[in-house]
């Protein structure tokens, strides 16, 4: 007697049912992805922005030293990273920009690392301040990025997967919006996160024109005053910082590569703060005549000096090439 049970071939979908089933699913999520790259670019998202990470930094600084005498390395805050425009550079070097800079971390343990690496034989362009100079460099997220870069460093194979899959992933949130760090669903709406956007290249566009300009101004007035009236500052051991700095700008320049220390400009009352607590005469004047780098202080050069900075500090993005043209034609 037959059974009355169905067997398990009468109880399988056809094979062409399946078929049409994933076709359809990746119909959709076509579909789906498409349409929102095509809102983020409707939208004005015509850059995405990519995670500022000690990955991609380390990425970055590897570069530098692949590239030997043909690097130019940028150190330096975010004045740097945002003030710079890479393409525009390049276009009065023959060697290649690398953007190394960190946002509101001294300058001094990268500067270091490089000055300590035999490899460094370019020219190393540091945007200097005395604040900067002076604050404390330990337990801050350039030392922090500096010993993760070493670490990988000791692990070669790690450090050639690791530029593989920053590379991959640079690749895609570069062209696919969807993708990338900054192009996130309350953008579509014109809901912004952040009004800078990180490069691939690690390079920061600030763009101003959403932002409360005084707010900006005020608030950075106010980081500068922290609760009271600027005063001149002291440095009891300025000799022995400026013997430390110089002796690493030695380094550099004993195996050809070359140091610049740059001044971005800021604006009349942040330069009028600053001139209280780090005078240029009493500060800059003595580093230029002490060391054997290049010096640059925007004060100096009407060429500098001329840009609007929205928040004191920094650029717009628009202003970006112009001045990175400015600045390349006295350093190249």
């Amino acid at each position: 007697m037959h059974s009355s049970t169905f067997s398990s071939s009468a109880a399988r979908p056809a094979a062409g049912t399946w078929v049409r089933t994933w076709v359809a699913a990746l119909a959709f999520v076509a579909v789906v992805a498409g349409g929102w790259e095509v809102i983020l670019r409707v939208r004005g998202i015509a850059v995405a922005s990519v995670d500022d990470s000690a990955e991609l930094w380390a990425h970055e600084r590897e570069r530098a030293a692949v590239l030997g005498d043909a690097a130019v390395i940028l150190v330096g805050t975010s004045q740097m990273q945002m003030g710079i425009d890479l393409p525009t550079m390049q276009r009065y070097s023959r060697d290649t920009p690398v953007q190394l800079a960190i946002s509101a971390s001294p300058f001094m343990p990268v500067f270091e690392n490089l000055a300590n690496d035999p490899r460094i034989t370019g020219t190393v362009i540091v945007s200097f301040t005395m604040g900067d100079f002076v604050r404390v460099t330990t337990e801050t997220q350039a030392a922090q990025w500096v010993s993760q870069y070493e670490r990988l460093r000791q692990s070669r194979t790690r450090l050639f997967y690791q530029r593989v899959e920053d590379g991959l992933e640079r690749a895609v949130g570069s062209v696919v919006l969807s993708v990338a760090a900054g192009a996130r669903p309350q953008q579509a709406f014109g809901i912004s996160e952040s009004y800078v956007r990180t490069l691939p290249n690690r390079s920061q566009r600030a763009d101003y024109d959403g932002v409360d300009r005084e707010a900006a101004y005020a608030h950075r007035v106010a980081v500068y005053l922290s609760g009271a009236e600027p005063v001149f500052m002291p440095v009891p051991d300025l000799d022995a910082r400026f013997a430390a700095l110089e002796t690493l700008v030695g380094k550099i320049r004993e195996r050809g590569g070359r140091v610049v220390l740059v001044n971005f400009p800021t604006t009349r009352r942040i330069w009028e703060m600053d001139e209280i607590l780090y005078p240029k005469s009493v500060y800059w004047d003595e580093l230029a005549r002490r060391t054997s780098a290049e010096t640059i202080h925007f004060a100096e050069h009407e060429s500098l000096a001329q840009f609007d900075l929205p928040d004191g500090v920094h650029l717009d993005y628009r202003d970006a090439p112009a001045f990175t043209s400015a600045l390349s034609v006295l350093i190249f």
